[in-house]
């Protein structure tokens, strides 16, 4: 079995590392610890990860279970992982453009979304500039940080949001 070219120990870390990091986005508690324990390992391993893989030994390296070595083995022989692909749909659409925003997060991100349909940073300048923010009284009580960065933002900062 060939390893797709450019499938290596950082490759497989990052992919472990972007599911941990939206396991955390959709609220789960301790998968996306395993997931980036896994991917820090891997990410320090000295010997290729393929190379463990053909001796059959993914199972040995630390946190990695026989869940996880599936998931490796999927990753090794075809470049990509079906259930990072199931979880990127899952998360409504400009969320994680949304949670990386000082201030936002995941889960303010996801409730910009539902309640405004707010899906980039462009919307959500539009919506502060209209006032609709002030909509999301849950927002509004729950974090001065979050006001503090969404009256950056209604201050009109110019073509591009600053946070």
């Amino acid at each position: 079995m060939d390893t797709p070219p450019l499938v290596n120990n950082s490759r497989i870390a990052a992919i472990l590392f972007e599911v941990s990091e939206l396991l955390r986005i959709k609220g789960e508690k301790f998968k996306p610890q395993a997931y980036a324990r896994a991917a820090h390992t891997i990410e320090s391993l000295q010997e290729d990860i393929a190379e463990i893989s053909r001796q059959g030994k993914l199972e040995e390296i630390p946190g990695v279970g026989t869940h996880l070595a599936e998931k490796i083995e999927e990753i090794i022989t075809t470049g990509r992982l079906g259930y990072l692909e199931d979880l990127r749909r899952e998360l409504p659409p400009g969320v994680l453009e949304l949670a990386d925003l000082e201030g936002i997060g995941p889960k303010k991100a996801i409730l910009l979304n539902r309640e405004l349909g707010i899906t980039t940073r462009a919307d959500l300048e539009e919506a502060a500039k209209a006032g609709d923010l002030e909509q999301v009284a849950a927002l509004q009580k729950k974090d001065s940080l979050l006001a503090k960065a969404l009256g950056r933002i209604s201050r009109n900062l110019g073509d591009r949001i600053v946070l």
